[in-house]
């Protein structure tokens, strides 16, 4: 039996029956028993048989849209006497003759044909095999019912065996002008190309030259997004949304069900429908149109880093950097660009093929295209700048005390790094990192303290862990960290731990 699903208005299949509409199988059963032994006891007529049955099966058996279903059954429980009577007798046909938005149609190639013309994009539909299976069926029993006045239910369940279709559905068609579904979600629900395509013409308007992901791409390779916007904690999210909107915009310009476009496309449904009837556009590309002019010429007339000596001060003077996703790559990308850089500055570019030069810098023959014509600089450069901008403005409102004695930033990292994935830290753990870091810092004032403050958008966000459960576990710090310096009773000296807001303080005190 051929799949007796019917379809919603986004061309989804559904069941026949809700659960609220669930049949007890039980209660039919034994109702069912009652009936057929008072017709075996001769109690009723053939009319009154049928008259019954409808009855207990208009109420056991009601569909969704308040009509009975069970006529159509009751041959299965009726005496032999009156289900040959019923399979006889001939009722009035009504069917909905088969049409196309307005075009009627006859056969399943004019079908297909305009489809491929007003709509190819609904050919995509993930249920579209059942939509043109209902549709060839529909179109044999119009040419088999629509032109006859009268047909009885033998003729249809006949016509239902030759083609392995349920005789509800079909029976639904012939008698009572019902539209199948896969007509009524071309008919009503799907977007035709031409309205598609008005549409996804509009919206592309409002994007000024960001009319694709290839431009899009082209402007997040500038400086000034390659240092704000490729930095930003979200700008994975945003981007990957940025990404489906414009698959979206292509897919739907062929027309078809929305809800099936957007499934195909990678986005929900809600924002599918938001790009189309608000014209909304995602936040990446709002962002990227909104930025000034005159901003994005400073940041292009910025130096950016020039040599490989540049590119290892800053990474140690921002050594978080390392635990942003990707760095490894992201790393070997500044490498390869620097050398590119080097080789054409000293007029040093090997003469061998680019695929051969690409292979030796461990990137691809695309991205040294690019590094070559200088259109695209690795994103780790932005970052560095980035960040190292950040750091200057921190450090230019400290005082110059605090300053001085502030332990070197890289020290800090490099000892306390061990905690960043920790999901517990152990006391003497971190006392032993804090006791290095005290005995490798070259500051001669007693009071010395550790700098965890958060500046950087990305890489530092584990500090704020070991601030809190040094706070939390203040005193027993300084014990294990005292009992490592050998700090005991009969020492005169101990080193106190404080700590206030982000920064942790060690300060040498004199107890006797």
């Amino acid at each position: 039996m051929k799949d007796n699903r019917e379809f919603d208005d986004n061309g989804e299949d559904r069941r026949f029956f809700s659960k609220e509409n669930d049949v007890d199988e039980n209660e039919i059963f034994e109702e069912s028993k009652r009936i057929l032994q008072e017709i075996e006891d001769e109690l009723l007529s053939d009319v009154e048989c049928e008259n019954l049955v409808k009855e207990v099966a208009d109420e056991l058996c009601n569909d969704p849209f308040g009509e009975s279903l069970f006529p159509r059954d009751t041959k299965r429980i009726q005496s032999p006497q009156c289900r040959e009577s019923r399979d006889q007798q001939e009722w009035e046909v009504d069917m909905w003759n088969p049409q196309i938005r307005g075009t009627p149609v006859d056969s399943e190639k004019q079908v297909m044909s305009l489809l491929r013309n007003i709509m190819p994009g609904l050919l995509k539909h993930q249920n579209f095999a059942r939509f043109k299976d209902q549709i060839s069926i529909h179109l044999h029993a119009t040419q088999e019912f629509g032109h006859r006045s009268m047909v009885s239910y033998r003729e249809i369940d006949d016509f239902c065996t030759l083609h392995n279709y349920p005789s509800t559905t079909v029976e639904s068609w012939v008698l009572q002008k019902v539209q199948p579904s896969s007509f009524r979600v071309i008919n009503e629900n799907a977007v035709t190309r031409g309205d598609a395509e008005k549409v996804v013409s509009e919206i592309r308007g409002q994007l000024g030259e960001l009319t694709s992901q290839a431009k899009l791409d082209e402007y997040l390779d500038t400086p000034y997004h390659e240092q704000r916007t490729k930095t930003s904690p979200n700008f994975k999210r945003d981007y990957e949304k940025a990404c489906g909107f414009y698959r979206f915009l292509g897919m739907f310009a062929e027309g078809g069900v929305l809800s099936d476009t957007a499934r195909r496309a990678g986005i929900k449904r809600l924002e599918a429908r938001a790009y189309v009837e608000e014209k909304t556009t995602p936040r990446m590309i709002r962002k990227v149109l909104n930025r000034p002019l005159d901003e994005i010429e400073a940041i292009k007339a910025r130096p950016l880093i020039k040599d490989m000596v540049q590119y290892e001060q800053l990474l140690s003077r921002q050594p978080h950097t390392v635990d942003i996703d990707g760095f490894s790559d992201m790393d070997r990308h500044m490498r390869a660009y620097l050398k590119v850089r080097e080789m054409q500055r000293s007029d040093s570019l090997p003469d061998i093929p680019l695929e051969e030069l690409a292979e030796s810098l461990h990137i691809s023959g695309s991205r040294l295209n690019l590094y070559l014509s200088g259109k695209s600089a690795p994103q780790i450069q932005s970052t560095l700048l980035l960040h190292e901008d950040l750091r200057l403005e921190y450090e230019g409102k400290l005082p110059s005390l605090a300053f001085e004695n502030r332990i070197e930033h890289e020290l800090v990292f490099k000892e306390l790094h061990h905690l960043k994935d920790s999901e517990t830290i152990d006391v003497d753990s971190l006392a032993s990192s804090l006791k290095k870091i005290y005995e490798n810092t070259d500051i001669s004032s007693k009071v010395r303290w550790l700098d965890l403050h958060r500046y950087a958008p990305t890489g530092q966000g584990w500090f704020k862990g070991v601030v809190d459960f040094c706070g939390n576990n203040q005193s027993e710090i300084e014990h294990a960290l005292n009992q490592q310096l050998g700090f005991d009773k009969d020492t005169p000296q101990r080193l106190r731990l404080g700590i206030i807001s982000s920064r942790v303080y060690l300060r040498l005190e004199n107890i006797r």
